[in-house]
Formats: C-alpha cells, sequence, structure tokens
C-alpha cells in the first residue's frame, strides 16, 4: 500500500473532490490546513489575478492510502486537477506503508472495548 501526500493551493480542493471521486479506485482522504516554506516562496504569487508577495503559502494537504497498482492513476488525477502552471501548484509526495491499524468500536459487547482492523502491505 501507498500514502499520496499532495501540497496544494487552497482554491483547488473541490476540484481534486471532484476529480478523485470519479474514480473507482479512490475510497476517501485526510484534508488538513498547512502553511509551506521555501527559499523560493519570497516571491511574487497570484491568486484570482492580484499578485503579492508572499514567505509562508497557505497550503491544504490531501492524503490518500491506495493500493500499489493505483499510484499512477491517483496522482496523475490529483496532478491535472490541480494544474494551474504557476510555480508552486502542487507538491505530491508517495510513501511506502508497512502496515495500517484502524480503530472500530467493537461490534461484539456492550462494553466500550474496540476492535484493531489491520492491513498490510
Amino acid at each position: 500500500m501507498k500514502k499520496i501526500e499532495a501540497l496544494i493551493p487552497h482554491f483547488k480542493i473541490d476540484e481534486i473532490k471532484k476529480a478523485l471521486l470519479s474514480l473507482e479506485e479512490f475510497q476517501d482522504m485526510t484534508i488538513s490546513d498547512v502553511m509551506s516554506f521555501s527559499s523560493y516562496n519570497n516571491s511574487t504569487a497570484f491568486y484570482r489575478g492580484v499578485a503579492y508577495n508572499v514567505g509562508c503559502l497557505h497550503k491544504v494537504k490531501i492524503e490518500v492510502i491506495v493500493e500499489d497498482d493505483e499510484v499512477q492513476k491517483v496522482a496523475d488525477t490529483i496532478f491535472t486537477a490541480v494544474r494551474t502552471g504557476q510555480l508552486c501548484d502542487c507538491r505530491i509526495s508517495i510513501l511506502s506503508l508497512e502496515e495500517i491499524v484502524r480503530v472500530h468500536p467493537s461490534r461484539s459487547s456492550r462494553r466500550s472495548s474496540f476492535a484493531l482492523v489491520r492491513g498490510k502491505k
């Protein structure tokens, strides 16, 4: 299994959600607000046609977990949806996952116990 992390401009999130929902491989994603800083961020950026000087950029980080054979298709879909032709459109990282542990409430008893659901590579 692989984890795809993409740092994208916040105004592109709806387009990416729409594009990913059209894929049958897509199940869910995590969305976080983050700040991105790098040496080239001290430049001029454009948002809705207005130029401004930036140091840190507000970004949205999306995380998607997919099977190994689905990585290219999902990453290409994200890249196509986010591309504007401007500097800093998107940064996509692909990470290998050894194991995924999901905690689900146990339905077998009325006590507040939890069952671990494990997924392997």
